[in-house]
C-alpha cells in the first residue's frame, strides 16, 4: 500500500459472526478445532475479515455445489483473499481514524486509487497485487483462481477443459459486504516515526 496510510483490519465478535454465518460461538470453536478456517496470527480478540470471508464461502460451497466442509474449507481457503479484495470495493468498506479534514484527504486518495485500479487492495488481503481474478472454476478436484473463462468453456480451443463449476468472486465479495454491513478495515495516516497499530478489541 502507498506509504501516506497504515490499514489494519477490524475483527468481529462472535456474536457478529453468529449474524452474518449463522454459526454460534461453539459451532465457530469446532470449525477452528475442526481446521476448517485458517487461523492467523493476531494479538488481539475475534474473527478476522479473511477468516470471516472463508466461512461465508465455505458455506456458500457447501450450500450450492454441495462440497463436503472438508473440500470446502480447501477451496475457501485458496480464494478467501480474491473474496474479500472484492468486498473492499463496496462502500464503506473502510473507516478512518483522524481529524476530519484528514477524513475527507483519505475519501479523495481512495477515489483517485480506484481510478488507477484496484491493484492496491491486494496487499491487505494476501492476493497478488498484480492480479485481481474474478473467477474460480472447478476442474478435477479443485477451484483455480483465472481471469478469462475462455479456456474452459471453448471446445473448439481446447475441448479437454470445457465445463466447471464457476464461483464469480465479486459476487461472492458482494453478498460478503452486505452482510457485514460496516468497515472491514481502518486506515490510519502515517506519522514519523515507527506506527504501532491500535488494535481494536472486542
Amino acid at each position: 500500500m502507498s506509504s501516506n496510510y497504515f490499514y489494519e483490519p477490524l475483527p468481529f465478535s462472535a456474536a457478529e459472526v453468529e449474524a452474518i454465518t449463522g454459526l454460534d460461538p461453539a459451532m465457530q470453536r469446532d470449525w477452528r478445532r475442526k481446521k476448517l478456517v485458517q487461523r492467523r496470527k493476531w494479538s488481539g480478540l475475534g474473527t478476522l475479515p479473511q477468516e470471516l470471508a472463508e466461512m461465508v464461502i465455505v458455506q456458500a460451497l457447501r450450500d450450492e455445489f454441495g462440497l463436503h466442509l472438508d473440500a470446502a474449507s480447501e477451496h475457501a481457503q485458496a480464494i478467501a483473499p480474491y473474496v474479500l479484495w472484492f468486498a473492499l470495493t463496496n462502500y464503506p468498506a473502510f473507516d478512518f481514524d483522524g481529524p476530519r479534514e484528514e477524513r475527507t484527504e483519505f475519501r479523495r486518495y481512495i477515489e483517485e486509487k480506484d481510478k488507477e485500479g484496484l491493484a492496491y487492495l491486494g496487499e491487505m488481503v494476501g492476493a497478488p497485487s498484480d492480479s485481481l481474478l474474478p473467477f474460480s472454476v472447478f476442474r478435477e478436484g479443485k477451484f483455480v483462481a483465472t481471469g478469462k473463462l475462455d479456456e474452459y468453456f471453448n471446445i473448439d480451443a481446447s475441448p479437454d477443459l470445457v465445463g466447471g463449476i464457476v464461483l464469480r468472486h465479486d459476487v461472492l465479495g458482494r453478498r460478503l459486504f452486505e452482510k457485514i454491513k460496516r468497515p472491514i478495515y481502518i486506515a490510519r495516516p502515517r506519522r514519523s516515526g515507527v506506527i504501532t497499530p491500535k488494535s481494536r478489541k472486542r
